[in-house]
C-alpha cells in the first residue's frame, strides 16, 4: 500500500488529478458506508428506505460506487435514519492519504445514538437524562424562558463523568419552530 500512497503524492501534484481522486474516493467512500451501516444493522435496503423515507430502488442506487450525485438532503435524511449526526468539513489532501491507507468496515462503522459509549454510564444505562452537556459557543445563541439557552454556565456536574450539565427545554426544531418561538416570546428578544 505504501507505494499507491507514494504514487499518489506525486499524481496529487497536479490540481486536476487530485480533485477528480478526490471526489471518486468520497463518492465510493459515502455509498460503502452506507452500505456497511445498513448491513451492520441487518437492515435490507427496504428497511432503510422505509426509514428514511425513500424507495428501495434509491437505496440501491445510493450504494452504488459510482454514484456521484449527493445532496445534503439525502445524507440528512440517511443519517437520521440510522440515528447518527452528519459531519461535512473541509479537508487537507493530506488527510485523504490517510483515509485511503484506513478506509475498512471497521473505519466506516458507526454506533447510533443508543448504542453511543459517550452517553452510556458503566451500568450500561444512559449517562444523563433531560440534560446536555455544555459546550463553547460560536456566538449569541437562544435564550429560552427558563433562562438556560445555550452557553448558560452549567447547573451541575455528572455524578459519573464529571461533565458539566445544564438541564434543557426542547429546543426547536428549525428555523421557522425557532422564528415561531421568538414572536409567541417564548424566546427572549435579543437572545438570539
Amino acid at each position: 500500500m505504501s507505494s499507491v500512497v507514494d504514487r499518489l503524492k506525486t499524481d496529487f501534484k497536479d490540481l486536476e488529478y487530485r480533485h477528480v481522486y478526490d471526489e471518486g474516493f468520497l463518492n465510493s467512500s459515502i455509498a460503502t458506508q452506507l452500505k456497511v451501516l445498513r448491513e451492520e444493522r441487518g437492515w435490507t435496503q427496504d428497511v432503510l428506505a422505509d426509514r428514511a423515507g425513500m424507495n428501495q430502488s434509491r437505496i440501491s442506487e445510493l450504494e452504488d460506487v459510482n454514484f456521484n450525485s449527493w445532496t445534503i438532503r439525502t445524507l440528512r435524511k440517511l443519517a437520521r435514519a440510522f440515528d447518527l449526526r452528519l459531519k461535512i468539513s473541509f479537508e487537507e489532501f493530506g488527510t485523504l492519504l490517510h483515509d485511503f491507507r484506513e478506509l475498512n468496515r471497521r473505519s466506516l462503522s458507526r454506533h447510533s445514538f443508543g448504542e453511543d459509549t459517550a452517553f452510556k454510564v458503566s451500568g450500561g444505562g444512559p449517562a444523563c437524562t433531560e440534560v446536555e452537556t455544555v459546550a463553547p459557543t460560536l456566538g449569541p445563541m437562544p435564550t429560552y424562558e427558563d433562562g438556560q439557552g445555550l452557553g448558560q454556565r452549567p447547573t451541575h456536574r455528572h455524578r459519573d463523568t464529571g461533565i458539566s450539565m445544564v438541564r434543557r427545554e426542547p429546543k426547536p426544531t428549525s428555523m421557522r419552530e425557532l422564528e415561531r418561538q421568538y414572536q409567541s416570546g417564548r424566546v427572549q428578544e435579543g437572545s438570539a
